[in-house]
């Protein structure tokens, strides 16, 4: 993973995939330090695009263009296939142009992510790539595999089963509550949206379990032991690695989530100072792995003070904008690493708190109709706060947000105003 300019560019520069507030904090991070940056808008999030640090913007062909394209309309190849083919002839497009050649490729959603992993070989000829191949992309993605790395390594988890049919749901003899989550996600839909569903009890857990079919292979569900505990027991470890070997990292608490109970999203979050515990696990896993990138490792810490790994993400994690406001730039080390320069390597501040406002007051309105519970959360509001879209140097992100979010929610309900 190393590059220098090359055919007529003379900056080496960045394609981001991704438009929402992940690939808005890596279009900042990487614009702050003159990197020209190539955005690619891949679904209805469009904050990135406002970004004064967005040099240009191009769209990822959608289902509808392609259907209505006629060099991409062969009846022959199913759709996904053709929606495949021509996302991933956009990107070599761009990669093929003179003033973007070797560009470092960096992706901000699990999706893309895959994607680049699934064609490394094509984009490789033609950018700088942070991704890893495929299968070393799933060793890290897929919990199945993970949680095998896992024990080898001698990290613990919860533990996990794959039951692979309702027949075998229906037999289930283990403890309740449990939780019904996707191997892998591979693709959006109510499950992996929901990142994971809570079953009660034996009903609830066959019922929930058979609508779970309707989006993903008996194979890819798993049920996961129930770990209890709120925010104070939601930790990440956040990682730059090269060759399994950590470079830097940073230690945080996910205070608060959207939803509270499987969060899709983190809403507040804090650094704290390094863990040991955590911090070995972290070593280890990334160690076996032979990791090279950016990644964060999620935990949760049990009932007898274990870390427990939860999951990993090996693209840009939502609340990556408060790393540089606790000293440690992750996209902008990951954008040195990969064009092969010299990395100063930083150490992380604790007590850096970061909030993603108006989901967090969604995610927290109980607590806030509690007595003393809007003190308490405006008093974790304090300045100074990083804030994961407002930034003084790049105020029209913010300013257009409200605007968009209200777009996004009329053409989520609106099919026909999708744009294609």
């Amino acid at each position: 993973m190393s590059a220098e300019p090359r055919g007529g560019s003379d900056v080496l520069g960045a394609v981001v995939t991704g438009a929402s507030y992940r690939g808005l904090a890596v279009v900042r991070s990487l614009g702050r330090n003159g990197v020209p940056v190539h955005l690619v808008r891949t679904d209805d999030h469009s904050m990135a695009c406002e970004s004064s640090y967005t040099t240009e913007v191009s769209h990822w062909p959608t289902l509808d263009a392609i259907t209505s394209d006629s060099a991409h309309s062969d009846a022959a190849h199913s759709d996904t296939a053709r929606l495949d083919t021509a996302r991933l002839e956009h990107l070599l497009a761009i990669g093929r142009r003179a003033d973007r050649a070797g560009w470092v490729l960096i992706p901000s959603h699990d999706d893309e992510a895959h994607f680049i992993a699934r064609h490394h070989a094509e984009l490789s000829e033609v950018f700088t790539l942070t991704t890893s191949t495929l299968d070393e992309f799933l060793l890290a993605n897929d919990k199945r595999r993970l949680h095998d790395i896992a024990d080898e390594s001698g990290v613990d988890r919860p533990s996990m089963m794959t039951p692979g049919s309702l027949s075998a749901v229906k037999s289930y003899d283990g403890d309740f509550p449990v939780v019904i989550k996707p191997a892998f996600k591979k693709t959006a839909n109510p499950l992996t949206n929901d990142k994971a569903w809570l079953a009660t009890d034996q009903a609830d857990l066959e019922e929930k379990f058979e609508a779970a079919l309707s989006y993903e292979p008996a194979e890819a569900l798993m049920l996961q032991e129930w770990v209890p505990g709120g925010g104070d027991q939601q930790f990440s470890v956040a990682v730059l690695a090269r060759d399994g070997k950590i470079l830097t990292s940073l230690h945080a608490r996910r205070t608060r989530q959207w939803p509270a109970d499987f969060g899709r999203a983190s809403t507040f979050v804090e650094t704290t100072a390094p863990d040991v515990d955590r911090a070995l696990a972290t070593e280890r896993l990334i160690e076996r792995l032979n990791f090279t990138g950016i990644a964060e490792l999620e935990f949760k810490q049990s009932v007898d003070g274990r870390p427990l790994l939860l999951d990993v993400n090996t693209r840009a994690w939502g609340w990556i904008s408060l790393c540089a406001d606790a000293g440690v730039d992750f996209p902008w080390l990951l954008f040195q690493l990969a064009a092969g320069r010299e990395i100063d390597v930083a150490i992380a501040q604790p007590g850096v708190r970061w909030v993603r406002l108006a989901t967090d007051a969604a995610s927290t309105v109980r607590g806030i109709r509690s007595p003393g519970g809007l003190v308490s959360w405006l008093q974790s509001l304090r300045t100074p706060i990083s804030l994961a879209v407002f930034d003084r140097r790049d105020v029209r992100p913010a300013v257009m947000s409200p605007i968009q979010t209200a777009t996004l929610m009329l053409t989520r309900k609106i099919p026909v105003l999708r744009r294609s």
